[in-house]
């Protein structure tokens, strides 16, 4: 075979290799210069693959950074081979525990938090034995339930405050018909337009239009059925890291008594924020006190 060694290393050889390699630890940055400088594309090709594979080196994605990289490089006219060692240079388990880290502290740096996990110990081993997962990320993870649908948005027996199936049907057949003029007509209860003294914004309906219709008429059919008989119930039971919840007392589209007021009963550590008036589109709405809320809640 090509380039096979005469005689075969031994176990001492390989680990002195693995410690210490024959051609020292500047081989591996020479090699990949001199594969960048060998690339035959421009400088901007060159320079956006690189940049494409650093950037998705820093996500969360791992498994499919090359992927998200050969990606982003299409859209921006990049050489692929850049992108693949832009990934490889700077995505690797040598960098990750680094870039990992540095994330770590430049989140508690922006959101002002102290480390959570000081003089704390995960057992790893006790976690898999127990599938008690929720340690790992309980330090990080803040779930947020805003004008949700949780529990269970369908009336059923078990469920005697949701709203009859009949209510789902008419939004089937608004679809169905036209929904075009179902969603421009959704957009007064979304926004609690429709109550005596709202100030309505035709800038906000049109957004809310705008982005519905680019739904495909399949998703927004089939979404209802999926979002009004999907019970949660055992999910909501699942949660153990402390929860906020938001919600309008005047939602039109997920009332509050067959949604937040049950979730909040049934997640543990649940904290619920009743917002008076406030409709279904509160991002929208009450967005300053919204924020407000969110940075508190991720600060506590």
């Amino acid at each position: 075979m090509l380039f096979r060694r005469r005689k075969p290393a031994g176990f001492k050889e390989k680990l002195r290799e693995l410690v210490w390699p024959r051609k020292g630890f500047l081989r591996p940055p020479k090699y990949l210069i001199m594969r960048v400088l060998r690339l035959t594309a421009s400088p901007h090709a060159v320079a956006v693959g690189v940049a494409a594979g650093v950037f998705v080196s820093w996500t969360p994605f791992i498994g499919v950074h090359f992927v998200m990289a050969f990606v982003i490089t299409y859209l921006l006219s990049g050489n692929m081979v850049a992108a693949a060692l832009g990934c490889a240079a700077f995505g690797n388990p040598l960098t990750y525990p680094f870039i990992w880290g540095i994330t770590w502290e430049v989140g508690h740096l922006l959101l002002s938090r102290q480390d959570q996990l000081a003089g704390q110990t995960i057992n790893l081993a006790e976690l898999f034995h127990k599938l008690h997962f929720t340690e790992l990320w309980k330090p990080v993870l803040e779930p947020m339930l805003i004008g949700a649908i949780p529990p269970l948005m369908l009336k059923t027996p078990a469920n005697p405050g949701g709203l009859p199936i009949e209510v789902f049907d008419q939004i089937r057949a608004g679809v169905l018909a036209d929904r075009s003029q179902f969603f421009k007509d959704l957009t007064m209860p979304f926004y609690g337009y429709n109550r005596p003294g709202a100030r309505i914004s035709e800038g906000v309906r049109e957004s809310f239009w705008l982005q519905a219709m680019m739904a495909g008429l399949t998703a927004c059919y089939f979404c209802i059925k999926a979002f009004s008989e999907t019970d949660l119930t055992e999910d909501l039971k699942k949660i153990e890291v402390p929860t906020l919840i938001l919600h309008g007392d005047d939602d039109q589209i997920v009332p509050i008594g067959a949604s937040a007021m049950l979730s909040s009963k049934i997640v543990k550590n649940a904290k619920l924020t009743i917002y008076k008036g406030a409709p279904h589109g509160m991002c929208t709405t009450e967005k300053d006190r919204v924020n407000a809320d969110l940075l508190a809640f991720i600060k506590e």
